[in-house]
């Protein structure tokens, strides 16, 4: 068992590795990219959501949106219906980009990921996955369209 969990770290990791140098030259990380793709998903986002959805810190996040902020990819400003709530909004910059990564780089990417796996096996590979994070306590319920399956909500 510990092999598998090692096993699945590494494969985190290496997915996470690739993704970051084919994002370099975008100016983006695959933290980042998580970030656009959950705006893009759910649109203008309070903050804490975000946070809660990406399961991260409050001060992780707030470094990582100064700094996709700062290079004009997100903008935050305050709640209409509470002060106290910073929403998270993509801007024309961050759409751009998004769009930019599906037209030159998703299916090159999805291509080396799926090498060697029939359709079957990534279905089966992709069922377990999620059941691995509903065992761990992932309530993401398809945050981005295809988060873990919560049991009896099928």
């Amino acid at each position: 068992m510990r092999a598998t969990i090692f096993a699945l770290k590494r494969a985190d990791q290496a997915t996470r590795k690739a993704m970051d140098v084919g994002l370099m030259p975008y100016d983006l990380t695959s933290a980042q990219l998580d970030i656009l793709l959950y705006l893009d998903v759910r649109g203008a986002s309070a903050q804490r959501d975000l946070q809660v959805a990406l399961g991260i810190t409050s001060a992780t996040l707030t470094r990582v949106l100064d700094g996709m902020e700062a290079r004009g990819f997100v903008v935050r400003q305050p709640s209409g219906s509470d002060a106290r709530v910073k929403c998270v909004e993509m801007t024309a910059r961050g759409c751009a980009v998004l769009e930019a990564l599906h037209e030159r780089e998703e299916a090159a990417f999805l291509a080396r990921f799926a090498a060697g796996f029939s359709a079957g096996e990534l279905a089966t590979l992709t069922g377990w996955l999620r059941r691995i994070a509903v065992n761990m306590g992932d309530t993401s319920e398809h945050i981005f369209g295809y988060g873990a399956q919560i049991p009896g909500k099928e």
